[in-house]
């Protein structure tokens, strides 16, 4: 652990503000998109007509696995926005008073978001075999019924 900080680290800390703030405002930006986005696909998903030969139960799966990845497509940006907007704080109040309990606490926050960012890549790769999956069996399903007509 640290016990002060020298002016390397302090200068490092100074010029990764900015690209955290810069990574932050991008995140909320997207989580913001991504919300627009889950509205637009709920209208649009209201309005679609369904094949009457699509089961029903067919069109409620794709409708509700549709919703929950938007959803968590916006948890997520959001959780890495708040995340890398607490780093930045941190950094601020290390550089306000250049304590080692402010460098520890900058440190802390910076390995949050770093395991966010794993754990997050770790659930999407597991969430990508799962939809591949998932679109496989729908289509082995689908044409067992004689397929989908418009």
């Amino acid at each position: 652990m640290p016990r002060c900080i020298g002016s390397t680290g302090a200068e490092a800390l100074r010029r990764t503000r900015p690209w955290v703030i810069f990574i932050c405002v991008l995140v909320l930006l997207s989580a913001a998109y991504n919300l627009v986005s889950l509205m637009l696909s709920l209208l649009g998903m209201s309005m679609t007509a369904i094949p009457a030969n699509m089961p029903a139960t067919l069109v409620a799966f794709t409708m509700t696995v549709s919703i929950v990845m938007a959803a968590l497509s916006v948890l997520v940006s959001g959780l890495y926005g708040w995340f890398a907007l607490q780093y930045a704080r941190q950094i601020k109040l290390c550089m306000d008073s250049l304590s080692p309990q402010r460098f520890e606490d900058a440190m802390q926050w910076q390995r949050r978001y770093w395991t966010l960012q794993g754990v997050a890549l770790i659930v999407g790769i597991a969430l990508a075999i799962v939809m591949v999956v998932g679109i496989i069996v729908l289509s082995v399903m689908a044409a067992q019924q004689g397929g989908l007509r418009p």
